[in-house]
Parts: structure tokens; sequence; C-alpha cells
């Protein structure tokens, strides 16, 4: 997973394109279509490496190190909300997040690219870098 990081982040990485597929003229009738991200390769390859680093963490439970008041659910997924929130999370934290965001891009087509732009998946991994 590490190894992608440099990728990520090298100049002129493209996370995610969003294809105009807005409407077509299919049998002269007009159809809609709902929108869908398409992911850089390196992101799927990502989306597959969460789940093989894991360590088959249950995504909805609380850990020790959570918040106070921390319920199970998938509310879990805010406690990592910001860089500054990576620069502090635990390894099991981190394993968990990278989980709860596939399951979110599955739910949200394109919660993974939002990541990305607001900069967590990088803080994510660089964290993860230091944990190492």
């Amino acid at each position: 997973m590490l190894e992608i990081e440099a990728i990520i982040n090298s100049p002129g990485f493209v996370v995610v394109t969003w294809p105009d597929q807005s409407s077509q003229i299919v049998d002269g009738r007009q159809v809609c279509f709902v929108p869908h991200p398409d992911y850089n390769p390196i992101v799927q390859q990502f989306w597959k490496l969460c789940y093989r680093t894991s360590a088959y963490i249950d995504p909805y439970a609380v850990l020790p190190e959570d918040p106070v008041g921390s319920q199970e659910g998938t509310r879990l997924i805010h406690i990592l909300k910001t860089v500054s929130d990576m620069e502090i999370a635990t390894l099991n934290q981190l394993r968990r997040y990278f989980i709860l965001c596939t399951r979110a891009e599955r739910f949200s087509p394109g919660h993974i690219g939002g990541e990305f732009e607001n900069g967590n998946i990088e803080a994510a991994l660089r964290r993860l870098r230091e944990l190492q």
C-alpha cells in the first residue's frame, strides 16, 4: 500500500474523472444516466489493498483508542475526518478508515475521490508510513 503512495503523490496524477453521461438518445428516446466516477487503475488497486491490509478489522466496532462516547456503526467514519485527525490516528483506526472509505464508495459514488481531494487519504498514508 505504501508503494502506491509515491504514485498517487506524483505530479499530474489524476484520481478520478467523471464521464459526461447525463443523457443520450437511445432508440429515439432521451435516456438519463446517473453519473459515476471513473477511477484511475491505481486507485482501484488501492481499494483492493484496503481489504488485504485490514487484518479483518470490524469496521463498525468501537476501538479502545476511539473518543469516549463513540458508538458502533457507520458513523465511526467521522472519527477520522480531517488531515489533523489522520496525523494522530492509530494503526487500527487507519485500517478501519480505509475499509469504511471503500464501503462508503459503494453507497455514495465519488466518496473516495472526495477523500483524495480533501487530502485525507494522503494524510492517512503518511501516518501509516510513520507507524511502520
